[in-house]
């Protein structure tokens, strides 16, 4: 995938942002999921069940991680306009800081929207663990957000990753469908 001349943007989104989506609708963007850095992965067979396996009990980290990660998102730099990567204050930062990656902006929801969040998640086959944990993981980070140091954007009730960035487009590349 060519980009255009411009350098790549990288966005940072909390779980159900529309990361994926917007992956999946546009050749200019890839969504760079971390989970399957993060763990092992191997006994899935099919994608379609991805989702259900995010967190599940008795998953084994991949020893490979963050070194991985951190590898695939700077081979991707410049051949794409944006990649998407996890936004997890606590997990995430340290490894773009320490390997000099700016993320150009980090998307949460507000407060008023995470009832959306919640029934996203369940619509696209997350179990009840995932969404507590991420229930638990939004008040940490939404806490801890004042200690990005790039721009925070929350994203408002029935606002997603996509429809701010088409809102925003002076700002941001043009997405190519």
């Amino acid at each position: 995938m060519k980009a255009s001349k411009k350098p790549t943007v990288i966005l940072a989104g909390f779980s159900g942002v529309g990361k994926t989506f917007l992956a999946q609708k546009y050749r200019n963007v890839l969504d760079l999921e971390s989970s399957p850095f993060f763990w092992d992965y191997s006994n899935i067979i099919h994608d379609s069940d991805f989702e259900k396996f995010k967190g599940s009990a008795g998953r084994k980290r991949n020893p490979n991680y963050p070194e991985n990660f951190i590898n695939e998102l700077k081979k991707n730099i410049g051949k794409y306009d944006y990649i998407l990567v996890w936004a997890h204050v606590d997990e995430a930062m340290p490894h773009y800081n320490k390997h000099n990656i700016c993320i150009d902006a980090y998307f949460i929801p507000s407060k008023n929207a995470l009832d959306d969040y919640i029934v996203r998640y369940y619509e696209r086959g997350n179990t009840k663990e995932y969404v507590v944990k991420m229930q638990e993981r939004y008040n940490f980070q939404y806490e801890r957000r004042n200690e990005i140091s790039k721009s925070i954007v929350l994203l408002e009730k029935g606002e997603t990753l996509e429809s701010y960035l088409i809102k925003n487009q002076a700002q941001y590349p043009i997405l190519i469908k």
